[in-house]
Order: structure tokens, then C-alpha cells, then sequence
């Protein structure tokens, strides 16, 4: 069975990491950190997009990410000073690419049958 997910190039700092994005990877992000609640990705993105982001969360689940990528010295503080410092930019271009990762690739749809010439 082919993953539903995007395998995906993210670029920090001039360096380039590849996430292989999967179930596992979100459910360890929507769960969130022990005694911090969980984590609706939907909601933080539907609160970016409404002018409202939610910094602090975007950085953590950024930073889960590049993780998972391979970016083992990447902290969500760097994220999160990024954006507060002129880097906005990078930072909503970054959770951009990986909120697309992490949505799944749209079902094929099946062609109709033509209906038979009478």
C-alpha cells in the first residue's frame, strides 16, 4: 500500500532535510507534549490563516518535524525567534510546506462507465 502522505524537501539555514511524513509522525504531533494538551493541526492552521497564529504551537510542531527530518539540533526557540525577528517569512513558508506533507494525497477518483450506445 502507497503512503497517503508527501515526501517533502524542507529547507532551514541553507540546509535541505527530507521528511517522509506518516501516521505515526502525526498522531506523535496531535498528541502533544506531556502536560500540554493535544494539538489540532487544523486548528492552528485555520488561526494563522485568520490573522491569529499561534507562534508558540506552530514552533513545537516545527520543530517535531525537522526532527523527524533529520534536523536533530533544530529548536522550536529558533522557530519561534525567527518569526518574531524579521523571519516571518521563512517560518509561515516553512509550516506551509509541512502542513501540506502531513494532508493526505487526494483518493484517485475512478472514472464513470459510459453508459452503452443504444
Amino acid at each position: 500500500m502507497s503512503s497517503i502522505f508527501r515526501e517533502i524537501s524542507l529547507t532551514w539555514d541553507g540546509k535541505e532535510y527530507t521528511l517522509v511524513p506518516s501516521m505515526k509522525l502525526l498522531r506523535r504531533i496531535e498528541r502533544g507534549r506531556p502536560g500540554e494538551g493535544p494539538i489540532s493541526l487544523v486548528q492552528v492552521t485555520n488561526q494563522s490563516l485568520n490573522g491569529n497564529p499561534q507562534v508558540s504551537i506552530m514552533a513545537q510542531v516545527i520543530q517535531e518535524v525537522m526532527h523527524e527530518a533529520g534536523a536533530t539540533d533544530f529548536s522550536d526557540d529558533e522557530v519561534y525567534q525567527e518569526f518574531y525577528t524579521g523571519g516571518n517569512v521563512a517560518v509561515v513558508e516553512l509550516w506551509h510546506q509541512i502542513i501540506t506533507a502531513l494532508s493526505p494525497v487526494p483518493k484517485e477518483q475512478k472514472k464513470a462507465v459510459a453508459p452503452e450506445a443504444a
